[in-house]
C-alpha cells in the first residue's frame, strides 16, 4: 500500500524544496486520503508541516489520525513537536516521554527532550538529551546541531562549532543549520 503513496512524498518533497509547500501538503493530503492506513504518509505530510512551523495544522491532523498510526513513535515524535510548538509543553513532555518508552533509540524524540529542557532552562538535561539523541542515531543533524547552539550559548566555543559543523554536513539544506553554519 505504501508503494502506491511513494511516488507522491517524492514529488511532495521535490515541491518543498522548489518552497511550494501549499501544493507539497496538498499532494500528501490526496496520497493519505488514498492509502490512509501508512503511517509513513501520515508522517511525511506532519513533518513537513512542522519543518514549515505549521504547528496548527499538524495539531489538527492529530484528532483523525488513525489509532494505528497514533501508537507509532514517529507520530508520538511529531505530536510532540507540535505541542511544543504551540507552547503545551506537558503534552510535548508527555510525547516525548511516550516515544521514548517506546523506542530508546527514537532520536527525534530525544532532540525534543532536549528543546524542552532547554525551554525549562535545565541545560544540563538539554545537553544530556542532545548527546543520548546523536548516540541513538549518530546522523541526526537536529541532535548534532541543537547540541551545538547549547554548547555556543554555554561558551564552549570550540565544541559548538564541531557539532555544529557535523549539522552541516549531514543536513546542509536544512535552513536553521545552515543559518547557524
Amino acid at each position: 500500500d505504501l508503494v502506491r503513496g511513494l511516488p507522491d512524498a517524492v514529488g511532495a518533497g521535490a515541491l518543498e524544496e522548489a518552497e511550494r509547500t501549499d501544493e507539497a501538503v496538498a499532494v500528501l493530503d490526496d496520497a493519505v486520503a488514498r492509502v490512509p492506513e501508512s503511517p509513513r504518509l501520515h508522517a511525511d505530510r506532519a513533518w513537513l508541516l512542522l519543518r514549515a512551523g505549521q504547528f496548527e495544522r499538524v495539531s489538527n491532523l492529530l484528532v483523525p489520525t488513525p489509532d494505528s498510526v497514533k501508537r507509532d513513535p514517529v507520530w508520538l515524535e511529531i505530536a510532540g513537536f507540535a505541542m511544543q510548538g504551540m507552547g503545551e509543553t506537558m503534552l510535548a513532555h508527555q510525547c516525548a516521554d511516550k516515544a521514548i518508552a517506546l523506542d530508546p533509540q527514537c532520536a527525534r524524540a530525544w532532540v525534543l527532550r532536549g528543546m524542552l529542557a532547554v525551554d525549562d532552562g535545565d541545560d544540563a538535561a538539554a545537553a544530556s538529551a542532545f548527546r543520548e539523541a546523536i548516540a541513538a542515531d549518530p546522523s541526526s543533524a537536529m541532535g548534532h546541531a541543537h547540541l551545538g547552539a547549547l554548547l555556543w550559548v554555554t561558551g564552549d566555543r570550540t565544541q559548538a562549532c564541531a557539532a555544529i559543523e557535523r549539522a552541516f554536513i549531514l543536513d546542509p539544506t536544512h535552513p536553521s543549520i545552515l543559518v547557524s553554519y
